[in-house]
């Protein structure tokens, strides 16, 4: 009997082995999805199949140049913990692990640089068309019918809101693409616990793509796994299966496998992403909602995206999703409490995006500062679930449910275009009127066993019309007003890849191995500037921008000038400062200028200029041995005394050990005013908005510094305010102009001689040092700063021209005696020699994992400001060598073979044959067969 019994068995595995062979849905469902996108891109002129480049914000800023990084590491074979092609340096780990990842990245390995803009947008491609596939799969096996249904299911979800808006946004679809795939692995585990590693590995791949995304599905997968244990339990289903409690057990361990597995690469990642968190945010326990219920109506219909700012929720994926969850709360033949279930599980997602506790709590408890509801995908995925076994149970609905559900969604979609905040122009109240009523007609002609004659050809008719309603929702409408307006206006895709090809070309001779620095000034492109610069031209560079960037380093980086955003995460090298420059190591400058800063030219390619400056250090340099005693701070503590060329002065005479106060001859202005009244702070009634959002590291007053502010307050709201003033130059060379503001300046722009020298429409950034260009003497210039906010305040600006000549003596003295400097990701070796104790500083970024060896023996890695490398040498020639390993690098690849072993000790475990069920498996499968 035992014989016969497991025969019939393994018959009737492989006769199931055969069956999911052929099924070829999911296979369907991954080629529609990307005929869909390649239709999707056409309509919108998107690169390869249009002429517009996909790169814009964050895509452009971060994604794409990291990506470059990664193609380079692997080409050249160059070290994975570091890159100087990321800011002055940044180390690689937390990087990789949230941006890089993901294992269809690797495809950038077949593109060339210039062409980064094609691989991702095929990258972005094979995921969402994976999210279908996955999606496809799991309807089929979760709730075996075998319509072809579940193929148009599967693309309703795969082309829903969230990804379509946050398409740019690519790194959080691995996670997006593999929800559907991890349930479905849980399904099957949750019946059969010999399909364990299913789970592993698909957890394995989620934990590496992308680990913050992962964080959101691993924690709704949990809560699911519990949901659907504690139905079946309620209900008395699945009696054969193992025990909840068993089930969770084993996938908690499931987990921490995957994660150890994992940990290699999530250690040393989530030490780096901590230790460079964002010091602007805080968690903060309140029940204030964010916006207003009603608000939330419009994201459930179809809506235009007006621009990425959009902080709500993106729920919506089909009016035809929509109609089915409605129904299925009113289908008499839906058990009640499988409906309970599905309304609380519903209710507390709407309560996440309504509660700042839940909303903070799906983002690991830290507060994002753009893109609030990341997570929202999630509720997606629930609405299509729902809405396929709505549509199941379709024929058991009667006209009145369909009336009351048309009833409900009319006037819902009434008081999201009247009460909801659509603005005028943005309205798409009458398509989603349409598509309510002709989708609800073909739903309600699914719904009817029996028709008459004369309309049968009607219900056929009906049944064909869906599935092309459908398509053209989420294929042709729902697109062209997500992806349309973000595409909109985005870069020639040729014009990207001309600037790629002449950026390198201009830079081939600059040796990758040396401590100089590159920068770009002025404006170069919409795609390349400061902050992805290094990365297309593989040099070394200044600007970043990153989640986990050197919060520290850049906060240095604010005192002297540089651009840089409130919460530290970016800085970015906008124009040319000499004396900065100079002592960071930046020798070469790119920029679009015939002329710039009275330097040198070297070079040119196409519409790219190259310039030298004689005055930059390397990036190692021998400093004053009390260098380390200047405040570097100082600035942050002042109000109307806050001038930063004094600052630069003092810095640098603390730096060379003799005096700069003749590097810059410094004026303060005075301005007439145009279309402003002019308030003192004390009378202004209290600091401006943003200066309250204070990030932790700073140290200004905010209540005593507002007081000595100068206000200008707007008269006309449809001009900008203006302050002109006129200056006779007193000697030829570069002049500088610095607006220092008590913390964050306004958007402004600065004009001389009426073209305009700097932009900033936001208010995200800390004073900037701004350069007016080199002048002759005796030269009148005129300068304005217009100001298009209601309120401008600021201390009195400054005007500086800068002595080149008392410069070059001051870098002079720092640049002796270092010798064979080579400088390569992760590793500084050069020759210092004195013959008086020095204070070696590198401007490499400081943070734990450097280890520095003077000849040959370990010695003490200091910090200079917080922000770079130091050493103190003795007098004498020494051999330096400075090397970086990642924090938690050993710890994560031991924790990592450990789980490995954990791991197939599980599988081996969980794949045993469990001889108490087989009898019971056997009779539910001849069941199912009859």
């Amino acid at each position: 009997m035992g014989g016969w019994t497991m025969i019939e068995k393994n018959a009737l595995e492989k006769r199931t082995r055969q069956q999911k062979t052929h099924d070829l849905r999911p296979l369907i469902a991954f080629i529609s999805v990307f005929a869909s996108l390649c239709a999707i891109l056409f309509m919108t002129g998107v690169s390869p199949f249009g002429s517009r480049s996909v790169l814009m914000s964050d895509l452009s800023a971060q994604y794409a140049p990291y990506l470059v990084t990664m193609r380079n590491k692997i080409l050249h074979g160059t070290s994975p913990y570091y890159s100087f092609e990321i800011g002055m340096g940044k180390s690689l780990p937390g990087i990789f692990a949230y941006y890089c990842a993901s294992p269809l990245n690797l495809i950038t390995l077949l593109f060339p640089v210039s062409r980064i803009s094609d691989a991702i947008a095929l990258i972005i491609m094979l995921k969402l068309s994976f999210a279908g596939a996955f999606m496809t799969a799991l309807i089929d096996h979760k709730f075996g019918d075998k319509t072809k249904m579940s193929i148009l299911f599967g693309m309703v979800y795969a082309l829903s809101s969230y990804s379509m808006s946050f398409i740019f946004n690519f790194i959080w679809l691995d996670g997006f693409a593999l929800l559907p795939l991890l349930i479905l692995v849980i399904e099957r585990f949750r019946k059969d616990l010999r399909k364990a590693y299913q789970v592993l590995l698909v957890l394995i791949v989620l934990f590496a793509s992308n680990y913050y995304i992962a964080y959101m599905v691993g924690i709704f997968s949990f809560f699911y796994l519990i949901g659907v244990l504690e139905y079946d339990h309620k209900t008395r289903k699945n009696e054969g299966a193992p025990s909840s409690a068993k089930a969770l057990g084993i996938f908690l361990l499931i987990a921490a496998a995957a994660a150890m597995v994992c940990a290699a690469l999530l250690l040393p990642a989530g030490i780096d992403t901590i230790r460079n968190g964002d010091h602007s945010s805080s968690f903060e326990l309140t029940m204030d909602p964010p916006f207003r219920l009603v608000g939330f109506l419009p994201y459930i219909f179809l809506g235009k995206l007006s621009d990425i700012t959009t902080n709500m929720p993106f729920v919506f994926s089909s009016i035809m999703v929509l109609e089915l969850v409605v129904l299925f709360f009113l289908n008499p033949e839906i058990p009640g409490a499988l409906r309970r279930r599905a309304g609380i599980a519903l209710g507390l997602g709407i309560m996440s995006f309504l509660m700042p506790v839940l909303n903070t709590a799906w983002h690991l408890f830290d507060d994002p500062n753009w893109f609030l509801y990341r997570y929202s995908f999630l509720f997606i995925f629930g609405t299509v679930l729902i809405a396929f076994y709505s549509f199941l149970h379709i024929k058991s609905l009667r006209n009145r449910h369909f009336a009351a559900m048309s009833g409900i969604l009319f006037m819902l979609l009434l008081i999201a275009e009247q009460f909801g905040g659509v603005k005028e122009g943005e309205s798409m109240y009458f398509q989603n009127l349409i598509l309510l009523s002709l989708i609800g007609l073909c739903l309600f002609g699914l719904s009817k066993e029996k028709w008459s004659d004369q309309l049968e050809n009607l219900k056929r008719l009906g049944s064909g019309i869906l599935v092309p309603v459908i398509l053209v929702e989420i294929v042709f409408l729902a697109p062209r007003v997500t992806v349309g307006a973000l595409w909109n206006d985005t870069q020639e895709a040729s014009s990207f890849e001309d600037e790629v090809d002449e950026l390198s070309a201009l830079t081939a001779s600059i040796s990758p191995d040396s401590g100089e620095r590159l920068e770009q000034a002025w404006y170069l492109s919409p795609n390349i500037d400061s902050l992805n610069l290094s990365s297309y031209t593989e040099t070394k560079g200044v600007g970043a921008f990153c989640s986990m960037s050197n919060k520290k380093q850049h906060r240095f980086l604010k005192q002297l000038g540089y651009c840089t955003n409130y919460n530290y995460f970016s800085v970015e090298h906008r124009s040319m400062n000499l004396p900065a420059d100079s002592f960071l190591g930046v020798r070469y400058i790119i920029s679009g200028q015939k002329e710039l800063s009275g330097l040198k030219e070297i070079g040119s390619y196409g519409r790219y200029h190259l310039y030298e400056n004689p005055f930059s250090t390397d990036m190692v340099f021998l400093a004053d041995p009390a260098a380390r005693d200047f405040d570097g701070y100082s600035l942050e503590t002042m109000g109307e005394g806050k001038d930063y060329f004094k600052f630069q002065e003092d810095w640098m005479s603390s730096l060379s050990g003799i005096p700069a106060d003749r590097v810059y001859d410094t004026r303060k202005l005075s301005f007439e005013v145009s279309n402003a009244q002019t308030v003192s702070g004390d009378m202004a009634g209290g600091p401006l908005e943003y200066d309250e959002k204070k990030n932790t590291l700073d140290l200004e007053d905010i209540e005593k510094g507002s007081g000595e502010l100068t206000y200008y307050l707007r008269n006309n709201p449809q001009a900008p305010i203006r302050l002109t003033t006129s200056v006779k130059v007193e000697k030829e060379g570069p002049l500088y102009l610095s607006i220092p503001f008590l913390m964050r300046s306004a958007p402004i722009s600065v004009y001389c001689n009426d073209k305009r020298v700097y932009h900033e429409e936001s208010d995200s950034y800390y004073s900037v040092i701004v350069d007016t260009g080199v002048h002759k003497a005796d030269e009148d210039i005129t300068l304005e700063i217009r100001c298009d906010d209601d309120v401008f305040a600021s201390f009195t600006p400054v005007l500086a021209a800068c002595d080149t000549g008392e410069l070059g003596m001051q870098t002079a003295e720092v640049k002796m005696g270092i010798t064979d400097l080579k400088v390569c990701d992760g590793k500084i070796t050069f020759t210092a020699a004195s013959d008086l104790p020095k204070m070696l500083i590198a401007t490499v970024p400081y943070e734990k994992g450097w280890t520095a060896r003077v000849d040959g023996e370990e010695v003490e890695v200091l910090d200079y400001q917080d922000a770079f490398l130091a050493l103190s040498l003795t007098p004498g020639s020494h051999r330096v060598e400075l090397t970086f390993v990642p924090t938690g690098m050993g710890i994560g690849v031991i924790i990592s073979a450990l789980g490995a072993i954990f791991s197939v000790a599980l599988i081996v475990i969980t794949r045993r044959k469990q001889p108490d069920r087989m009898e019971e498996e056997i009779k539910l499968d001849r069941e199912e067969d009859s």
